[in-house]
């Protein structure tokens, strides 16, 4: 999948946890092409919804990163951002529900939050993004589940959990998509730590 969204050479690549349905092999090679793609595609921003080890590695982050890449992370992610070797000007500290403008683009943060589970509380204040490019709007919900803020979003393209047990179900995200009338839906955070492939 990751090959077929390269073909045309994106201005952008949403990455939402790209390797976690896939054993360590595949997920090293999968990292290291990314890696090697990111000098031909310019990749110079990383966005990070929250510091659970399935949303952040720094290991793998450094893979990634270059001397002008941008850190976004929530604010209560500043050390870890630092202790991955970004310098404190290389990383961009976010709080939900704020629009920005990072790197030429518009970004804004929506609250992620769990309603009725302790995975995610909403006072951890954890994000998702909605990127503005090229007059679309991408949402990448992160961890969450279907709550008033996300209800809110405005989007063409959504990148929605459908895990279960962290995050929504695939029919709350079904029913959330609806709701949203994205022009694509996409569903993430399954198939590894939770859900079926």
């Amino acid at each position: 999948i990751i090959a077929i969204s390269l073909v045309l050479n994106p201005k952008i690549l949403l990455a939402d946890e790209p390797t976690t349905a896939l054993d360590v092999t595949i997920q090293a090679q999968v990292l290291d092409t990314i890696q090697a793609l990111r000098k031909k595609l310019d990749m110079s921003m990383i966005l990070i919804t929250h510091d659970h080890y399935d949303h952040f590695s720094p290991a793998d982050v450094i893979k990634l990163k270059k001397p002008s890449t941008i850190l976004v992370v929530p604010e209560s992610m500043e050390e870890a951002a630092l202790a991955a070797g970004f310098a404190a000007d290389k990383i961009v500290l976010v709080q939900p529900g704020v629009h920005y403008a990072i790197g030429g683009l518009a970004v804004e943060t929506v609250p992620a939050y769990n309603v009725g589970k302790d995975f995610h509380p909403q006072a951890q204040r954890f994000v998702g993004y909605i990127v503005q490019m090229n007059d679309l709007r991408y949402y990448i919900a992160g961890d969450t589940d279907i709550n008033e803020d996300v209800q809110k979003v405005r989007c063409d393209v959504a990148l929605l959990p459908v895990g279960g047990t962290y995050t929504m179900t695939a029919s709350e995200a079904a029913s959330l998509a609806q709701t949203l009338h994205p022009q694509a839906a996409v569903p993430t955070h399954y198939g590894a730590i939770v859900g079926e492939k």
